[in-house]
C-alpha cells in the first residue's frame, strides 16, 4: 500500500513537533518546510523529508511541494511583531501557499488558526490570521480550518512562560482580577484534531474550535499549576491602567512584551462549543488538571 504524502510547514514549532513522531508512525510519509535557521534537533533522526526555504517565497514553497500531498499548514508568527510582520506571514504566506499548491495540483490543506480570529477585539495576529482564514475558505481548494485555543504542553512557550513566573517569581503577579476565562487544550489533543482531519473528508470545508471542555479563570489556572507544583505563593493582582499606558509608551518599539490589543486579548472571556470537535473529528479534550501532570 503506497504511502500517504503530508507536506508540513511550520513544523519546527511547539505543535509541529508533537506531530511530526505521529504521522510517522502512522505511516505517512513527510515533508517538512522550515526556515534555513529553524531549530531541527527534535526530528533530525526522524525518516522525513526537510526542505528549507521562505513562505515568503512562493517559488521555493512550489519547489519543495511533493506532487501530491496533503498540506499541513502550520506555520505562524508567534511573536510580538508589527501588524505588518504578522500580515507579510499569515496573509502574503497564505496567498503564496494557495498559489503553490494550485501549480502543483494539490487540493487538500489542513490549516491551523486560532480562536484569536473570533474575538471581538483582535489582536494583530487575530486580524491576519482572520484574513488568512477568508482567504483559504475562497481559493476553492478542500479546506479544512482547525482553530486551537491556547495551548499548552511540555516545551509550549507560553505555557512555559507562565510555569516560570509561577516558579521564580516571590509573588505571582496577576494583572487584573484575574477572572478572564481560557480554554486550554493539550498540545496532544490538537495533534489528535489534525490526524482525524487528514483522516476524514466530511470536515472539508468545515471550520473547528479546537478547546478544552472546561472554561477556566486565569487565575484557576495560575492555581492549578501552584498546586501541581507543589509551590505555595501569594497572588499579586496589579490593576490593569499601568499596563495600558506602558502599552502606549512601547507602541513602537519592534519585539515590545506586550501591545494594547495583546492585552485586550488576554482579558476577553472565551466560551467556546466544542460539539464538532468531539462529534466530527472525535476529539475528547483531557481534563486540564490531567493535562498538568503530564506536563509538568
Amino acid at each position: 500500500m503506497e504511502k500517504k504524502h503530508v507536506f508540513v510547514t511550520g513544523a519546527s514549532g511547539f505543535v509541529g513537533r508533537y506531530l511530526i513522531p505521529e504521522l510517522i508512525k502512522l505511516n505517512y510519509e513527510v515533508t517538512i518546510f522550515v526556515r534555513e535557521n529553524s531549530f531541527l534537533d527534535n526530528v533530525k533522526d526522524l525518516p522525513i523529508q526537510i526542505r528549507k526555504g521562505d513562505i515568503l517565497n512562493k517559488q521555493e514553497l512550489e519547489a519543495a511541494l511533493p506532487k501530491e500531498a496533503v498540506v499541513v499548514h502550520l506555520a505562524a508568527l508567534l511573536r510580538n511583531a508589527t501588524y505588518g510582520e504578522y500580515y507579510d506571514i499569515h496573509v502574503e504566506g497564505t496567498k503564496n501557499l494557495i498559489a503553490a499548491c494550485k501549480e502543483k495540483g494539490i487540493k487538500r490543506i489542513i490549516a491551523i488558526s486560532t480562536t484569536s480570529t473570533l474575538a471581538q477585539k483582535r489582536t494583530p495576529y487575530g486580524e491576519t490570521k482572520k484574513i488568512a482564514d477568508l482567504l483559504f475558505q475562497a481559493s476553492k481548494l478542500d479546506i479544512t480550518i482547525l482553530k486551537p485555543d491556547f495551548i499548552y504542553g511540555k516545551g509550549g512557550p507560553g505555557f512555559t512562560n507562565i510555569v516560570n513566573i509561577v516558579k521564580k517569581f516571590p509573588i505571582i503577579p496577576v494583572i487584573g482580577d484575574g477572572k478572564y476565562r481560557k480554554q486550554p487544550i493539550h498540545v496532544t489533543d490538537v495533534v489528535k484534531a489534525i490526524l482525524s482531519a487528514l483522516e476524514y473528508h466530511t470536515t472539508i470545508g468545515k471550520s473547528y474550535v479546537v478547546a478544552g471542555n472546561e472554561s477556566i479563570p486565569f487565575e484557576d489556572i495560575i492555581k492549578a499549576i501552584k498546586e501541581e507544583l507543589q509551590i505555595k505563593k501569594t497572588i499579586f493582582h496589579l490593576p490593569k491602567l499601568p499596563f495600558y499606558s506602558l502599552a502606549y509608551v512601547l507602541r513602537n518599539r519592534k519585539n515590545a512584551p506586550f501591545t494594547k490589543t495583546s492585552l485586550e486579548g488576554l482579558f476577553q472571556d472565551c466560551h467556546f462549543d466544542i460539539t464538532s470537535l468531539k462529534e466530527e473529528l472525535h476529539v475528547i479534550p483531557m481534563k486540564f488538571n490531567d493535562g498538568l501532570k503530564i506536563s509538568l
